[in-house]
C-alpha cells in the first residue's frame, strides 16, 4: 500500500457473499498467521495473547512448544483494557497493528496491498441478515477446497445456529449508548458514560462504558456462548482474539466511536492529558515489523492519519437526531462530567442468581438533592456492582417491576458476562472485583410515572437469565444501588 493512502473498512454484509475477495484473502491471511509459532509476535496466537492468555485455556497449545520469555509475556500479554476510558483507544491500536500484520501476510501470498478488515454491523435495522455471521464464517471450505479458518466448530456447539444465526435480539445490539453525551465520568459517579470511567491503565474493576456493555459485551457472549462449565472463544478475555469474528466485531465498535463523535450533542473525546497521553501507562505493543512501540490515545485520534491510515465506508448516525434544549438533567457537559449522582437506595446483601428469575426490592430514601421537590428525579440510574461467577454463564436481563411476568417495555438492559470468570478471580488482573454495569432507566421511570405505576419509596427489579444457568456457576450480583441525578 502506498505510504499515506487510506484503507477502507467495509460492512461485511455489503460484500459479495459468500466469497468476496476481501473475505477470501482474510481467510488466507489467517491461515498464514496461524502457521507461525506462538513465540513469533506476528503469529495468530501471539496477537490473541496480547488481549488475554492462559495456558490452560489455549485450545492450540502443543506439548513442548516454546512461549515467549516470562518478561515479554509480562510486558506485552494480557493487556486488554476494559471498564476504562482506555477501552476504545487501546483496542484501536490493537486492531491497527493486527490489520497491518494480516495485510502484510496477504501481500506475501500475492494479495492486494490495500486489504482492509471488514466490520460486522449487527445493529443494522435495514439488513435482515445483520445478526447472522456471513456465509464465509459458516462454510467448511474455501473456494479451492482447503479448510476454512474462518469457521470454528466450537461456535456451533455453544449456541450459534448451523446457518450462522447468532442469538441476538434488539436489546442486545441496541445503540442507545450513542445517546450518552459524555465520553467519561468519575468511576464513582453512579452515572453512565459512552467511553468508560476515568481510570489508570486497567484491565477492569470499574463500571463499563455504555458502548462496552451494549452492544460490545452482548455480542461477545452471544457468539462465544457457553455449555456447562465450558465457554466459546469469544466469551473469555483469554481466548476472544483467537476467533476471526473478534476482529470484525471490534472494527464495528471502533466505527461506533467515530459515529458517536459525529453526533449532535456529543461531548467529544476527553481533553485530559491523563487520557491523551496515557500518563504513566502508555500502550505497549510490537508493531507489524516486530519492533517494540508505545502508543497513547493522542496518537490514534484520527484513524486516517499515521500510524494506521484507515476509514469506514460509513459513519452515518443511525439514530434520530434530537437537539436537547435547556432543562433538568441537560446542564453543561463540563458540569455533567463532574457530577456525582445521589445514592437513594441499595441492596443490603449480595444477590444470588441461581434461578431463571430472581426478584429484588430496594427501599428508596427521600432525595435531598435537586429531586427533593418532585421525588421524580431528572435521571435515574441502576448501579450493578461486583458481579461474579465461578464459571462462564449466560447473559442476564434486568427489568423494572417484580410482579407477574416482566414486560418487554420495562427492560432496563442486559448484563453481558464477557470475561466474568476471569474478572472474579482474585489472582487475575481484575483482582476478583467482578463486572460492574450502570443502566440509565430514566425513560422507563418516566413512563411508569405516567402510567401511575411509579413508587418513589420502592423500586422492584427482576433478573431473568437468558439461558439455563450452568451447574455450579455461583453467579452473584454483589450490590444494586439506585442513584438520582
Amino acid at each position: 500500500m502506498a505510504n499515506g493512502s487510506v484503507r477502507t473498512r467495509r460492512d461485511v454484509w455489503s460484500l459479495q457473499q459468500p466469497w468476496d475477495p476481501i473475505l477470501e484473502w482474510y481467510a488466507r491471511g489467517v491461515t498464514a498467521m496461524r502457521a507461525r509459532p506462538i513465540a513469533d509476535p506476528l503469529s495468530w496466537r501471539y496477537q490473541a495473547a496480547i488481549h488475554g492468555y492462559h495456558t490452560s485455556l489455549d485450545p492450540y497449545r502443543q506439548p513442548g512448544e516454546s512461549l515467549p520469555s516470562a518478561s515479554e509475556r509480562q510486558r506485552l500479554w494480557n493487556q486488554c483494557q476494559h471498564s476504562s476510558w482506555f477501552f476504545l483507544p487501546w483496542h484501536r491500536v490493537y486492531l491497527g497493528i493486527w490489520e497491518r500484520i494480516l495485510s502484510d501476510a496477504i501481500v506475501q501470498l500475492g494479495g492486494p496491498a490495500d486489504w482492509a478488515l471488514p466490520y460486522w454491523n449487527y445493529s443494522d435495522a435495514t439488513n435482515p441478515n445483520a445478526r447472522s455471521l456471513p456465509p464465509a464464517f459458516v462454510a467448511a471450505a474455501l473456494p479451492d477446497g482447503t479448510p476454512n479458518p474462518l469457521r470454528l466448530e466450537q461456535r456451533f456447539r455453544m449456541g450459534v445456529e448451523a446457518d450462522g444465526s447468532v442469538p441476538l435480539d434488539d436489546s442486545d445490539v441496541s445503540l442507545d449508548c450513542l445517546r450518552d453525551r459524555v465520553f467519561t465520568l468519575d468511576p464513582n459517579s453512579g452515572t453512565t458514560a459512552f467511553g468508560g470511567p476515568s481510570t489508570l491503565f486497567s484491565h477492569g474493576g470499574g463500571p463499563a462504558g455504555s458502548l462496552e456493555q451494549t452492544p460490545h459485551g452482548n455480542v461477545h457472549v452471544a457468539v462465544g456462548g457457553f455449555s456447562g462449565n465450558d465457554a466459546g472463544l469469544m466469551s473469555r478475555f483469554e481466548t476472544a482474539g483467537l476467533d476471526p469474528v473478534f476482529w470484525m466485531h471490534h472494527a464495528n465498535i471502533d466505527r461506533l466511536w467515530d459515529v458517536w463523535l459525529g453526533r449532535a450533542g456529543s461531548g467529544g473525546n476527553p481533553t485530559s492529558l491523563d487520557w491523551l497521553n496515557a500518563t504513566g501507562a502508555r500502550f505497549r505493543f510490537r508493531d507489524h515489523t516486530g519492533a517494540d512501540k508505545t502508543y497513547a490515545p493522542a496518537d490514534v485520534l484520527d484513524s486516517k492519519a499515521e500510524p494506521f491510515h484507515y476509514a469506514y465506508d460509513t459513519i452515518a448516525d443511525p439514530l434520530p437526531v434530537v437537539v436537547a434544549g435547556p432543562g433538568p438533567g441537560l446542564e453543561s457537559l463540563a458540569t455533567r462530567e463532574s457530577a456525582m449522582a445521589e445514592l437513594v437506595g441499595a441492596t443490603k446483601a449480595p444477590i444470588p442468581l441461581s434461578s431463571p428469575t430472581t426478584r429484588v426490592g430496594i427501599e428508596l430514601a427521600r432525595p435531598s438533592g435537586p429531586a427533593l421537590e418532585s421525588l421524580t428525579p431528572p435521571r435515574v440510574y441502576l448501579n450493578l456492582s461486583n458481579i461474579t461467577a465461578k464459571r462462564p454463564t449466560t447473559r442476564v436481563r434486568v427489568y423494572l417491576g417484580a410482579h407477574g411476568e416482566p414486560r418487554e417495555e420495562d427492560l432496563a438492559g442486559t448484563l453481558p458476562m464477557f470475561g466474568v470468570e476471569t474478572a472474579s478471580d482474585a489472582e487475575a488482573p481484575h483482582g476478583g472485583s467482578g463486572l460492574s454495569y450502570v443502566l440509565d432507566v430514566t425513560r422507563i421511570v418516566e413512563r411508569l410515572k405516567a402510567e401511575g405505576r411509579w413508587n418513589p419509596e420502592r423500586l422492584d427489579l427482576s433478573f431473568v437469565a437468558r439461558d439455563e444457568l450452568g451447574a455450579d456457576v455461583g453467579l452473584l450480583v454483589g450490590s444494586v444501588s439506585v442513584h438520582y441525578e
